[in-house]
């Protein structure tokens, strides 16, 4: 029978969010059926992981905790335990766990990474308490947390949780764990994303994605272990012939890269000029999006209210009339009559001949009262950020009017426009700051303009270096001297301190390609060099032959950035690796 819950216990102030007019209650009992096959299919790893668990650590094989579910109801959770007998006594590790953790075991460490400590949660599913594709169940103490620090935060519990989503395998959990909001904050968009678009064909869109995710770790899981065997074995020469692949072999990443080599095209006119003589500067762009055509005719949509008036027949003179789900308005006589996507002069022709049947020459009027079909999203550092509805063509300086502006806060050149889950390439710093009307690109329904608080920008640093991390920059600025040696140092011996690499990005759509010899700053005889929120810098451990090499390097640490990087650094990685 299907697990049911009233809405009526949720915390104060909770929104449940609508989805498509799917079949979600057959999609569930699908669900749970899968689940229980999955679980027969597993069956031989879970006994082998079970025999792995208990031998090499004291206490039990699951793991239970007490956990909130949809409607705010507490259920427990199942996994395989990962840490040592009477970690969860220590209420820190509530709210973050990383994997250099002395409580995680080695075992612990490996399922932990490969995600296959969720697998129990499978009879959560078979229990119909979870699902497949949904918010993460978390600690209690720590949704309540997130609850006073994140706006709306409390709408994750209008539907069942879930077994992985869009934020488990796109958003880097960060090694500090002063920025568990920051992290969660990240995670609770990718769920409003589904909250919004619930439906089969999502979720198994993010199933897929999931799979890919765990086969990909697991893939580079056996290459590190066959890699340590080899280098044992002294098979040097295979090494040698792989220069600058294994940069990032402190991630434990794949040092071989089977996609093309990405072509660096210098256009210098775009590089930022007065670098000393111990930098190299490539100046490098994407090509830009096309201003698009702007709607000529406003067209109906769900969500959207009409006025219709049947001049002269009492009772038909004022009706106001929602557009459903369907694209269907309900009325008197003809019952309901399909509107969607058509105009106001449509809709008057279409009634006009349906009411012939009941009234003599029927004068028709037709009006949208209130618009609500076609959402443009405003969020980050507007000074009113939020959901404003299209009712004509708008452009993005339009949009940023609705917004009242941006406020001091906000970091212009990460500004960003993102439609159908994709970056836009737009220059909204240009389009601002020097006019570039080619920029202001006519808007869609379903668009969102983002603005980054300058605060939150960080610096990534990979590579040879003891402790590859992101980095805040303070309001002093920081140099690169500073960086690397908040990242605990270069690893002696191995490191390349004379062909530094950075990546910047200096606008959506424009960025350089850097390279620095740090020995000279090192030594004291050049001038440190400044460094730039959403700066990717990276120490090589082999010489480097050209910015291929480099990005090549990168590239398997992608996926786990991209949440961090800024939108040029996407747009290059994303268009030259088509």
């Amino acid at each position: 029978m299907q697990n049911t819950t009233s809405l009526n216990s949720l915390p104060s102030g909770t929104t449940v969010l609508h989805s498509h007019p799917v079949p979600q209650d057959l999609w569930f009992q699908i669900q749970r059926l899968a689940a229980v096959l999955c679980l027969l299919l597993i069956a031989p790893l879970l006994a082998i992981l079970f025999v792995l668990v208990k031998s090499t650590s004291q206490g039990s094989f699951i793991y239970r905790q007490q956990r909130l579910g949809m409607g705010g109801q507490p259920f427990t959770t199942y996994k395989i335990r990962s840490m040592v007998n009477g970690a969860d006594l220590d209420l820190s590790l509530a709210r973050s766990v990383q994997a250099s953790n002395p409580k995680v075991t080695g075992v612990g460490r490996v399922l932990r990474d490969l995600k296959l400590d969720e697998l129990p949660q499978l009879l959560n599913i078979v229990r119909g308490e979870m699902v497949f594709v949904g918010p993460r169940p978390i600690a209690i103490p720590l949704q309540r947390e997130l609850e006073q620090e994140i706006e709306g935060f409390e709408r994750r519990l209008s539907v069942r949780p879930g077994l992985t989503n869009l934020g488990q395998v796109c958003v880097l959990e960060s090694a500090d764990p002063d920025r568990v909001v920051e992290d969660w904050r990240m995670r609770f968009e990718a769920e409003l994303h589904h909250l919004r678009n619930r439906r089969p064909a999502y979720d198994m869109l993010i199933i897929l994605v999931t799979a890919l995710y765990v086969c990909r770790k697991l893939f580079k899981c056996l290459w590190s272990a066959r890699r340590k065997l080899f280098t044992f074995a002294g098979v040097v020469i295979g090494l040698m012939v792989l220069p600058g692949l294994s940069g990032c072999a402190s991630f434990g990443h794949d040092p071989v890269s089977s996609s093309p080599a990405i072509t660096v095209k210098s256009t210098s006119s775009d590089a930022t000029p007065g670098y000393p003589e111990n930098f190299e500067v490539e100046g490098l762009s994407v090509e830009t999006a096309s201003r698009g055509e702007p709607e000529s005719n406003y067209h109906v949509g769900t969500g959207d209210t009409l006025f219709v008036n049947i001049f002269g027949e009492p009772g038909m003179n004022s009706l106001r009339v929602p557009v459903d789900p369907e694209g269907y308005i309900q009325l008197p006589f003809i019952e309901r009559a399909r509107v969607v996507g058509k105009t106001t002069t449509e809709i008057q022709s279409q009634l006009k001949t349906e009411f012939e049947n009941n009234f003599k020459n029927p004068w028709v009027v037709v009006l949208v009262e209130k618009f609500g079909s076609k959402p443009l999203y405003l969020l980050g550092e507007f000074n009113s950020p939020g959901v404003i509805y299209l009712d004509r063509p708008t452009s993005i300086i339009q949009a940023l009017g609705h917004g009242k502006g941006l406020n001091e806060r906000a970091y212009l050149r990460g500004t960003r426009l993102l439609r159908h889950n994709d970056i836009v390439p737009v220059d909204i710093y240009a389009l601002l700051k020097n006019g570039r009307q080619d920029q202001n690109l006519w808007l869609e329904a379903g668009d969102t303009i983002y603005v980054p608080n300058i605060k939150e920008q960080r610096v990534i640093v990979l590579g040879a270096v003891n402790n590859p991390t992101t980095l805040t920059i303070n309001n002093d600025g920081m140099g690169l001297l500073e960086i690397i040696s908040r990242a605990e140092g270069i690893r002696n011996g191995i490191a390349r301190l004379d062909e530094v690499r950075i990546i910047r990005s200096l606008s959506p759509v424009s960025g350089e390609f850097i390279t620095i010899n740090a020995e000279q700053i090192f030594a004291g005889t050049a001038p440190d060099f400044p460094l730039q929120v959403g700066d990717i810098v990276y120490v090589p451990q082999n010489a480097m032959g050209n910015w291929n090499d480099v990005v090549n390097a990168i590239k398997p640490s992608f996926e786990l950035l991209t949440s961090s990087l800024q939108p040029f650094v996407q747009l290059k990685f994303l268009t030259e690796s088509d």
